[in-house]
């Protein structure tokens, strides 16, 4: 998948960081990269693919390149020009938090550390590689707990 000649894999992932990082991707949704459903910003996304191959698919370096960008630095506060803007990143659009980061956040603000089965004893919630690690925050009630 990760060869220079491969069109579609620093596009897909770029996009896909982006959109990660954005809320939104460049393409939307971020699965559906499509022909006919084309980017908001065609050369920013062609420029981000280039940069991830010259980096020798280097994750973090990409997920860098979009955070010191001047679209990740943009503010939420909305003014006159770009109250109704939603396209193009005119700015900061707010979101909720996942889960795990608001759990991970609530333990770090209270000074305890959650102890996840079968997890090393400083793993955070982020860490989790899916759910079902014995917290009912995470995993919600079950059937069991609540007929």
């Amino acid at each position: 998948m990760a060869e220079p000649n491969n069109p579609f894999f620093a596009k897909a992932m770029a996009n896909r960081m982006w959109g990660h990082l954005m809320g939104r991707g460049l393409v939307d949704p971020v699965d559906d990269m499509r022909e006919t459903n084309p980017p908001s910003n065609p050369v920013l996304l062609e420029a981000l693919a280039k940069d991830f191959v010259r980096s020798k698919y280097d994750v973090k370096h990409l997920l860098r390149t979009i955070c010191n960008s001047s679209v990740d630095q943009l503010s939420a506060t909305s003014n006159e020009w770009n109250r109704h803007a939603k396209q193009n990143y005119a700015r900061f659009y707010g979101r909720r938090a996942i889960a795990e980061v608001l759990h991970d956040a609530i333990d770090q603000t209270c000074g305890t550390r959650t102890q996840f089965s079968k997890m090393s004893k400083t793993s955070r919630a982020v860490d989790l590689p899916h759910e079902g690690f014995g917290s009912y925050f995470l995993d919600g009630p079950s059937s069991d707990v609540f007929p």
